[in-house]
């Protein structure tokens, strides 16, 4: 599961890199939505790293 979360960051961080350091033939929708992806993918793997430590820490509580 971490590495699933850390592949999303670095998807994420690479389309957003990708449309900020992008070829200057790319429009700036397609920048944008590169930006957007990457952004959408970043706040999926915020939340899924949310809850892959409150399920850590719950397991953590209940081991005590």
């Amino acid at each position: 599961m971490l590495f699933v979360i850390l592949v999303l960051y670095i998807i994420g961080i690479a389309f957003i890199l990708l449309s900020v350091f992008g070829s200057k033939t790319e429009g700036l929708s397609t920048k944008h939505t590169l930006y957007t992806i990457g952004s959408a993918i970043i706040t999926i793997a915020i939340f899924i790293s949310i809850g892959y430590a409150i399920q850590y820490l719950t397991a953590a509580l209940y081991g005590l």
